[in-house]
């Protein structure tokens, strides 16, 4: 496989792959499995032919490959996607992560598993943020506190709205909204979401120090890789 592994603290398993394509082909029922936001494929089994076919009606074309950069699937959702898809109906590149996580996992401890690839600089502090998210209850709530207590209602609903469009599912938009307001440019933030005032970029600084903190308690500093 083309890749490079590693484990963050016994408990974040990372997959750093040579390219876009080999990430989204390994990484794409198990990330669908685990959000999306179609609820006969989010938490079903399904093909590797029939997600093809939903994604091409969905989009005009099947361009999964080419449009998701990075993946995130928290731990027991691996656990349960390995029960759904018996060993015989996953393909050979899902067999080899679920064996090589396998492996090195520590028995009983929550764990996150990661996909990159080098197409996209900052998919990988991205990622970092949804599994610190999921693996620190305190971090997670202290997430939650700041976006209840300073993001203001309009932009509450505008940002929200903005990732539903994106195909996030509800579950996930929290720990989403995290991920993007944390670790991507105020560039991109004004272009994606179409917003540009003193609140968001107030919420964005709370959240911003405050992952940057997480990941120093983590000892994972040294992967990010784009400069907030």
């Amino acid at each position: 496989m083309s890749y490079n592994y590693k484990v963050i603290q016994s408990q974040i398993h990372l997959f750093q792959f040579s390219s876009q394509y080999h990430a989204a082909s390994t990484f794409m029922r198990l990330q669908e499995f685990y959000e999306s936001p179609d609820e006969k494929i989010r938490g079903h089994y399904f093909t590797v032919e029939e997600y093809m076919d939903w994604y091409a009606e969905k989009n005009g074309n099947f361009t999964y490959t080419s449009d998701w950069h990075g993946f995130n699937i928290p731990g027991h959702i691996v656990d349960k996607f390995a029960s759904v898809f018996p060993y015989g109906n996953r393909t050979e590149k899902e067999k080899d992560l679920i064996n090589t996580i396998g492996c090195n996992r520590v028995n009983g401890a929550p764990y996150y598993v990661l996909g990159t690839s080098p197409e996209e600089a900052d998919v990988l502090d991205h990622e970092l943020c949804h599994a610190l998210y999921y693996l620190s209850a305190v971090y997670k709530a202290c997430v939650s506190g700041i976006i209840f207590t300073h993001l203001n209602s309009k932009n509450h609903k505008l940002l929200f709205d903005k990732l539903k469009e994106d195909g996030y599912d509800d579950g996930v938009l929290w720990d989403e909204l995290n991920a993007y307001l944390s670790t991507s440019s105020k560039y991109y933030i004004r272009k994606h979401f179409n917003v540009n005032n003193e609140n968001v970029w107030t919420v964005r600084e709370y959240l911003k120090h405050l992952f940057l903190n997480e990941a120093r308690l983590w000892r994972c500093t040294d992967l990010l890789r784009y400069k907030i």
